[in-house]
């Protein structure tokens, strides 16, 4: 399967870089499939430009991005 890019998905996705220490956003980010044979998302870091890895596609960074996902979520559980 060809790697699909960020810019396709016009969102942008965060993710923890290991030499700033923090959270950023991920620009030219890819989906690539590992080697379980799931969905996880590559790119670069928007402030040091080092590579930055988030596991889970597409798919888990939507859901990651809905506020009103998480608070259902948690309301279902009480």
């Amino acid at each position: 399967m060809p790697a699909t890019s960020g810019d396709q998905h016009g969102m942008t996705v965060h993710g923890y870089c290991v030499h700033c220490r923090t959270q950023r956003v991920m620009v030219n980010t890819i989906q690539v499939c590992n080697r379980r044979g799931r969905y996880d998302l590559k790119g670069n870091c928007s402030a040091c430009g080092k590579g930055m890895y988030r596991l889970g596609g597409w798919d888990a960074a939507v859901q990651a991005a809905e506020p009103e996902n998480v608070a259902s979520a948690s309301n279902n559980r009480i």
